[in-house]
């Protein structure tokens, strides 16, 4: 299977090194697939994919599949549990850590096979791209002590708000629990990637995610109604381990750096991106 190729509008575009070799940027403009003429009897919504790839092995890696969303200067990871597939999970999250005051690292692993991502959010200004921070309970360099002072501090403003306010309304004892059309059996978690200062006005998308032993799929679909997908993919690895892609519109934009790495002689070692020419 050719990991790199990207499916846009329908079409599939092999963007290997079989054929010629990688461009340092791959770019695509879900705005320029919605207005690409249509083909008679298909959909005006066409769908628009970018996948990093990495070599193949036989190694038993994790897999994680859901609905990706950003809005309001957040993205955020959705997933729909079953009653058959509920998996432990603990919050806060800690598939998603701090590794610096602009980056998150979200990591899913088993024992021999782990996948990371490293996400920062970005703007422009005077042509300049510049890494925004995260919350500042969440940045690394800031001493655990100082932040349980501030923490502390909010609670206890929190509680003289609540203290003011009228008493809320008790719920009859006894009362069953709302259930909706899907079922009780449904479930969901919900993960995020907030940062401080983010523009309201940023990049606005709905989509898919998979996370598994090909690497990191994102799949959109181009010409929705709406404020949704208009916005460009662009692709630049970091060298022969990473991946990175962009998720741009105007002056903002979300970079996500993937890697994999294999558990061999009591170390992580990485997988190489599929299809990258060899190195000289």
């Amino acid at each position: 299977m050719d990991c790199r190729n990207v499916l846009a509008g329908g079409l599939l575009l092999a963007l290997s090194g079989a054929a010629i070799a990688q461009p340092t940027n791959d770019r695509i403009d879900l705005d320029a697939i919605a207005k690409a003429p249509r083909i008679a009897g298909l959909p005006a919504v066409r769908p628009a994919a970018a996948q990093i790839g990495f070599a193949e092995s036989e190694a038993v890696c994790p897999e994680r599949h859901g609905n990706l969303q950003i809005s309001g200067g957040e993205l955020r990871l959705h997933q729909l549990f079953t009653r058959s597939y509920r998996p432990v999970r603990s919050f806060p999250s800690k598939d998603i850590k701090p590794v610096d005051d602009e980056s998150y690292q979200y990591e899913i692993a088993s024992k021999n096979c782990r996948i990371q991502l490293v996400v920062r959010l970005q703007v422009r200004q005077d042509g300049v791209w510049t890494s925004l921070s995260l919350p500042w309970t969440a940045r690394p360099s800031i001493p655990p002590d100082e932040k349980r002072a501030m923490l502390n501090e909010l609670i206890g403003q929190s509680r003289e708000r609540a203290k003011s306010r009228a008493p809320a309304e008790s719920a009859p004892i006894g009362r069953k629990p709302v259930q909706t059309m899907l079922g009780e059996g449904l479930g969901g978690l919900s993960e995020g990637f907030a940062f401080e200062g983010a523009p309201t006005t940023c990049v606005d998308a709905v989509g898919t995610y998979a996370f598994d032993r090909d690497g990191a799929t994102f799949s959109f679909m181009a010409g929705l109604p709406g404020d949704i997908n208009h916005f460009v993919i662009e692709r630049a690895d970091v060298d022969a381990y990473r991946g990175r892609l962009y998720f741009l519109q105007g002056d903002c934009r979300y970079e996500i750096t993937i890697g994999m790495s294999l558990w061999y002689h009591y170390d992580w070692t990485p997988l190489r991106l599929a299809l990258i020419p060899a190195l000289k």
